[in-house]
């Protein structure tokens, strides 16, 4: 699955669309708070899917839904393939990760 990359240029026309993606993903779903918890330890570096699950203590199948509906929300990118699959934060997620922490400030119970 190819990620959409975001220039700093890019950013003001997409800020209502990035507000759209990270609240829908973090804040109103039902597996937001799973995808927050995930996304603090994605911010540390580069992440197996079954490194995540360990940490997470979640079942692999499960972090391995919640890592592909953040790729496909453009959040995190993958490098590698089969068994050597890495994860890491995308740009766009990096662009805005203000929205990020303004949803665990307002959300604090989904960490």
């Amino acid at each position: 699955m190819k990620s959409t990359v975001f220039q700093p240029n890019q950013v003001k026309s997409h800020t209502a669309h990035a507000k759209n993606i990270f609240y829908s993903v973090f804040a109103t779903s039902r597996g937001g708070p799973n995808r927050i918890r995930l996304m603090w330890h994605l911010r540390r570096g580069h992440m197996t899917n079954a490194v995540i699950a360990k940490l997470l203590r979640l079942n692999y199948l499960t972090v391995k839904y919640h890592l592909q509906v953040l790729e496909r929300n453009n959040l995190v990118i993958h490098t590698g393939e089969k068994r050597n699959v890495t994860f890491s934060v995308s740009t766009f997620f990096e662009i805005n990760s203000g929205l990020f922490d303004e949803i665990c400030k307002i959300k604090p119970e989904l960490m």
